[in-house]
């Protein structure tokens, strides 16, 4: 006999299981299938997903964000440089797992074509960064040009 006991707030259903009805593999998909059906998103791979987009859009966001001033140069700089070497890295670790916990519940479950949208609007982020961190270099470039010429004109002043 199975027994599936889940909580929303931690996601991590109670598995019973009488092996002399149920192989693994079975119980595994009904833990999988409990899973999706009592989150409060819904489903937990499309919560997960939800969460990496948020992560892509806050990246984009402050990658294309212009300078004021030097100081913020720097630091939007700084961050894109990590972005790159760590968190870029990290993000495609998370989407890769997310992806073959999606393809498991696709096989073994029918998810909505909103849900499906929503799953797509992830993927298609992480292919869309490396355009959003061009486009930071070229901002960072055409103020680096301003910022100077405005250095220029105060030394010709003093």
């Amino acid at each position: 006999m199975i027994s599936l006991q889940g909580s929303v707030s931690t996601y991590s259903p109670t598995l019973t299981l009488d092996c002399t009805k149920w192989c693994f593999e079975d119980a595994f998909i009904g833990c999988m299938i409990c899973q999706t059906r009592e989150c409060t998103h819904k489903r937990p791979v499309s919560a997960v997903l939800r969460r990496l987009c948020d992560e892509y859009e806050e990246i984009a966001q402050k990658a294309l964000k212009t300078p004021a001033n030097t100081k913020e140069m720097m630091e939007l700089k700084a961050f894109v440089e990590k972005v790159e070497a760590e968190t870029m890295y990290a993000l495609e670790k998370k989407l890769v797992l997310a992806k073959t916990t999606l393809v498991f519940l696709i096989e073994n479950t029918s998810l909505s074509s909103a849900e499906m949208q929503s799953n797509t609007d992830t993927f298609m982020w992480n292919d869309r960064l490396p355009s959003i961190i061009d486009e930071h270099r070229t901002i960072v470039a055409a103020k680096t040009i301003q910022f100077e010429e405005g250095l220029k004109v105060c030394v010709h002043i003093l």
